[in-house]
């Protein structure tokens, strides 16, 4: 498994790059050891940022996503997280996540 340091707090996917943010963090997880169930996820991605997916496989896209988003917090240092806020990721402790969406 494939660890991620406290150094690595902070901005991962700044909001500037928009809704290519979804296939972002699909990458950035796959640099981490995520695989994707996908048959041709290179190929999907591919379709992804040209803006040509069918309609399925931007549901897929969404999804997995999500699973990045969670394999690269099952790899944070304890008490931090991967999130997602107004359309950037972060890796936040779970405190300032609590701060971010009200919940203390």
């Amino acid at each position: 498994m494939n660890a991620i340091g406290i150094e690595a707090a902070g901005c991962w996917l700044d909001g500037h790059f928009g809704w290519t943010n979804v296939g972002r963090v699909v990458e950035i997880a796959m640099g981490y050891g995520y695989k994707p169930d996908h048959p041709d996820i290179h190929g999907l991605l591919k379709a992804f940022y040209a803006n040509a997916l069918a309609d399925s496989d931007a549901w897929d896209m969404d999804d997995f996503a999500d699973e990045a988003t969670d394999y690269l917090s099952d790899r944070a240092p304890d008490g931090f997280a991967f999130h997602w806020e107004c359309g950037e990721l972060f890796m936040w402790s779970e405190h300032e996540i609590d701060v971010a969406t009200g919940c203390t």
